[in-house]
């Protein structure tokens, strides 16, 4: 397999390439741009959509339910529903990988992005719409996990995955920088509706790019009875704890723009403070996805997950601007070797002999579990006084259950799945 030089010409880093290897570092680009620009702010929107309903109709064992909580109950049905069905669609993601190849179900998923985007569009006319992207989102989450966690596997050689992941992330840091910044002030001087047109004529660009991946099919058919063998395995187990731990922490990544929101009254400072803050984190992310390459040892992946952890208790005690982007950028700074690491050890247990089988296995379990945690996120914020506290302090755990992690999991190792 060959290698390409880094693009910002820094000798010591090496990549693999493949053409549907560099179109994968494209595509998650334009992507995560599209994403950060057009949906950057969505759980700000749908916090709105909530909060702007009247709370004298909506009550909560005899208690009158405040717009914050109303705002965060919507943000939370949005996204619980966005992963039951991302979890239904998964076994179909499946199937299309082996029928019909990587290029078809890229663009399918691509195609479901778009109509998600159309769908908020019209929902800043009828709240119906929600609903429809809720579900649109959902199906795009299954294919675009499956199929470039399926790209990278396949191509990625096993000795530079976190080079890999980490030019990956270094490319996505660079549109996350940019995107919450462009899209906060289109959101200001156009409204919501204008960076959803925005992102969806990029989507056009990124479908089009997409129909230069190699077509390539998975050759295994997955079988549910593989899967259904890999839930009572141990270290898959052990696997989907630190999982779980991941997405809660996405989760309250995902949710962290809200509470700047409340708390600084405008979307363009919170993008402000978000693209400081990947300046930084993109400045680390190739180093650290060479270094845990050459790491022998995972104490500086348990360092920094207990660093993130103290980070998010940290939150609670922060209320001005300047603090806010202090304690961010030092999240991305930390973050960035913590889930390259994790990133790195989880495809090393997927580049077996049956990828796929292993990735519809993770995301079936996550998107179960995701939904029940974002039922529990809604009850946060209806039983207690702060819910933001209760928030922070499920970040940390998240964190910390991350660290499960052990870089001896091996797919190999399960029983009953490994080739024979």
């Amino acid at each position: 397999m060959g290698y390409i030089n880094h693009l910002l010409h820094v000798p010591w880093f090496q990549f693999d390439s493949g053409k549907d290897l560099r179109l994968l570092f494209v595509l998650q680009t334009v992507r995560v741009f599209i994403d950060k620009f057009a949906l950057f702010f969505l759980p700000v929107f749908l916090f709105e959509v909530g909060a702007k309903w009247t709370g004298e109709q909506f009550y909560f064992f005899g208690s009158e339910i405040s717009t914050i909580q109303l705002g965060m109950i919507v943000v939370a049905l949005f996204y619980g529903f966005l992963r039951v069905v991302a979890m239904l669609a998964t076994p179909f993601v499946a199937a299309m990988m082996h029928k019909s190849g990587n290029r078809l179900a890229t663009t399918v998923g691509y195609a479901f992005f778009g109509i998600g985007i159309v769908a908020l569009h019209l929902a800043t006319q009828r709240m119906f719409f929600l609903s429809v992207a809720s579900v649109a989102f959902g199906v795009f989450t299954a294919f675009n996990y499956i199929t470039e966690s399926t790209i990278l596997a396949e191509n990625a050689h096993k000795a530079n995955i976190g080079k890999d992941i980490g030019l990956s992330r270094f490319l996505m840091q660079m549109a996350n920088m940019v995107a919450p910044l462009l899209g906060g002030l289109m959101i200001v001087y156009s409204g919501y509706q204008s960076v959803f047109l925005g992102g969806l004529l990029l989507l056009v660009g990124l479908l089009i790019l997409s129909q230069n991946l190699s077509g390539r099919r998975v050759t295994k058919q997955v079988l549910m009875a593989d899967v259904f063998e890999l839930f009572k395995n141990r270290p898959f187990q052990q696997m989907m704890v630190s999982s779980l731990g991941r997405y809660i922490s996405d989760v309250a990544v995902l949710i962290w723009p809200i509470y700047l929101f409340v708390l600084l009254g405008s979307v363009d400072r919170v993008g402000y403070l978000y693209s400081a803050s990947f300046f930084l984190a993109m400045l680390v992310a190739m180093v650290g996805g060479a270094q845990v390459d050459k790491s022998k040892t995972n104490k500086p992946f348990l360092g920094t997950g207990t660093t993130l952890a103290g980070l998010w208790i940290a939150r609670i005690f922060i209320l001005n601007p300047l603090s806010i982007a202090f304690v961010d950028a030092l999240d991305r700074l930390v973050s960035n070797y913590h889930w390259i690491y994790f990133e790195t050890t989880v495809l090393k247990a997927v580049k077996i002999r049956k990828p796929v089988t292993y990735l519809v296995a993770r995301c079936l379990v996550l998107s179960f579990l995701a939904a029940i945690l974002w039922c529990v996120v809604g009850l946060l914020f209806l039983i207690l006084v702060d819910g933001w506290i209760g928030l922070f302090v499920l970040a940390a755990i998240g964190v910390l259950f991350s660290l499960v992690l052990r870089d001896n999991m091996r797919y190999d190792q399960l029983d009953g799945i490994q080739a024979k």
